[in-house]
Formats: C-alpha cells, structure tokens, sequence
C-alpha cells in the first residue's frame, strides 16, 4: 500500500518539471537571452 507523503510531493514535482519544460520551449521558440528583463 502506498502512503500518502509520497503523492503529495510527487504532484508539485510533476507540475514544476511540466512548467519548466514548457519555459524553456517557450524562451527558445522567441528567442529571449537568459536573464532578460525588458526594461534595462
């Protein structure tokens, strides 16, 4: 039987890996410098 402790920091993990492959697709696909801001 699984515990619960595990779910619970499994799911948070899972959405922070999809938003930061999603980032970085995005950040590539227009072309944005590390680091860029827009008002320097």
């Amino acid at each position: 039987m699984m515990t619960v402790t595990p779910v619970y920091a499994a799911v948070p993990g899972l959405i922070f890996v999809a938003l930061s492959i999603r980032t970085i697709s995005m950040r590539r696909r227009h072309r944005v410098a590390v680091g860029y801001g827009g008002n320097a």
